[in-house]
């Protein structure tokens, strides 16, 4: 944790505002749920309240990431807040008049859904110009920690006031909170960027679509979070009948369990950034591997308390994931970008969540609830094997004393792509012409990514070439280590090369 943040005020503004507007927004779910279930009895309801909320963000998010660059992210998340937070007085007074209707609740749906597409990628996209580059990773794990632990409190709080006092008191909560965090969002202190040349909207979010396609790496975060928002699609409409239903809950200890996913997100916020890791991909995909383990369990599970606790355990591998997804991108793209790509980057998030929710409210009826936590963990428990496990979605690492020297040595004499570079974690990522990516991590240990076999020195990373001799004299005139070219007897030469820090590589030319 990085005590200076603190001293920001704008860090502290947008802090604390996402964590009033994450309480009330998450209070808001939670009566919207109960209301319609109430009201119908129909998981088919419950997703169709959710479709009317994807389906317009949905639909404006097609049209808005190229805005969010060109206005205030600071006045588009303050009015943001306040339309939520008045649109919730709807629900409010008909239930006070005693004249609430199925259509009260998906009018509020249908309009949070239109404001997300603003206020999603302004906040994300605020951030990076208010703290240093180095900051990054520890203002996101503080803003998302203080986020789950709101969305925590929310369940049980929420959970406790309609059970013994009413929804009507708390959706006067609801409104108020959304509107307070507007106005703690006022004392940001935005840096804006003048954009000269006023592009179009086609122009704009072509330029996005274009970045985002054009990094792998971003677009295979994108695919790995889209499995994860596929099956969150499907619980918002199984949740609730399975903690009433399969468990016989009260609806307080629906709130308990809606806690147990945040409560486990906060404490991952809080280790994550004290987590030594040799491979970013095996902590990242590893933690997807486990939440999904999570979903598998919850099928087979009859007890209450054994529910919380493996949603806790899931919400800790989801932050591990989430927390270095959203840093990765926000040290990749340029300021100027970062709403378009991240707007882009929600699209395709978002197109999934309404499958999720459309599934999960057909089949649900038909086959009951426990079926789909088990459909939705082996769902993400096979992405994210693959992505472990298959070739194409490795991220080769590689130990070096020096990361500057090294990426001037990778690009000048090797010809890599450097993508991107973390002073704070001393890491860097290089991608080959052929898309593989190369991450470069600066230790202080005697180590190389060399390894023994009979006491001979082996190489773990080999390319192939067309011509050998090039590649050879190449080498030669950048002054590197370089072995003679073998002729194996069978058709083949290899020849061997050391970088600046002695790691092995092996070129291979089959004739």
């Amino acid at each position: 944790m990085n005590p200076s943040l603190f001293k920001n005020r704008s860090f502290v503004s947008t802090w604390i505002g996402n964590g009033i507007s994450e309480l009330g927004g998450a209070f808001g779910t939670f009566c919207n749920s109960i209301l319609i279930y109430q009201l119908t009895g129909s998981t088919l309801a419950l997703g169709s309240m959710w479709l009317l909320y994807f389906i317009p963000s949905l639909i404006l998010q097609l049209f808005i990431g190229p805005y969010i660059d060109r206005w205030s992210r600071k006045w588009i998340m303050i009015l943001s807040q306040w339309t939520r937070g008045a649109i919730f007085v709807i629900p409010l007074a008909a239930l006070v008049s005693g004249n609430l209707e199925v259509w009260h609740i998906y009018v509020v749906q249908c309009v949070v859904g239109l404001i997300t597409p603003f206020y999603v990628p302004a906040n994300h996209a605020i951030t990076p110009t208010i703290v240093e580059k180095e900051q990054l990773q520890s203002a996101n794990a503080i803003i998302d920690g203080t986020v789950r632990l709101m969305t925590f409190l929310s369940p049980i709080v929420a959970g406790i006031v309609i059970e013994y006092i009413g929804v009507h008191i708390t959706l006067i909560l609801v409104s108020s909170m959304l509107i307070m965090s507007g106005f703690t969002l006022l004392f940001i202190q935005e840096k804006r960027s003048n954009i000269k040349v006023r592009k179009t909207w086609l122009a704009d979010f072509t330029e996005g679509i274009s970045f985002f396609f054009s990094h792998k790496i971003i677009v295979w975060l994108g695919i790995f979070l889209a499995f994860v928002q596929f099956g969150v699609g499907v619980t918002m409409v199984t949740t609730l009948p399975y903690i009433t239903e399969e468990l016989g809950g009260t609806y307080a200890e629906y709130g308990y369990f809606m806690a147990g996913f945040p409560i486990g997100y906060i404490v991952g916020a809080i280790i994550v950034t004290r987590i030594k890791y040799k491979s970013r991909r095996l902590l990242m995909l590893g933690s997807l591997f486990i939440g999904g383990i999570t979903f598998i369990a919850l099928c087979f599970n009859y007890s209450i308390l054994i529910a919380i606790t493996t949603e806790t355990i899931g919400g800790i591998g989801m932050a591990i994931f989430s927390i270095h997804n959203t840093t990765i991108i926000q040290k990749t793209v340029p300021n100027h970008l970062i709403g378009k790509v991240f707007s882009v980057r929600l699209l395709i998030i978002r197109g999934v969540m309404p499958l999720g929710v459309l599934i999960g409210g057909v089949l649900s009826e038909l086959l009951g609830v426990r079926p789909l936590y088990l459909f939705i963990g082996l769902l993400i428990s096979i992405t994210s094997l693959a992505g472990l496990c298959l070739p194409y979605f490795k991220f080769i690492e590689i130990p070096v004393k020096d990361i500057q020297k090294s990426i001037a040595w990778y690009t000048e004499v090797l010809g890599l792509e450097l993508i991107w570079n973390s002073e704070e974690e001393k890491l860097a990522q290089l991608n080959l012409p052929s898309g593989q990516m190369i991450f470069l991590n600066e230790t202080i240990e005697d180590t190389t990514a060399n390894f023994l076999k009979n006491g001979e020195v082996h190489n773990v990373i080999g390319f192939q070439t067309s011509n050998i001799n090039h590649v050879y004299n190449h080498l030669i005139n950048n002054a590197v280590q370089v072995e003679e070219i073998v002729d194996d007897g069978l058709g083949n030469n290899f020849l061997h090369f050391y970088d600046l820090d002695g790691n092995k590589f092996c070129v291979q030319y089959d004739k």
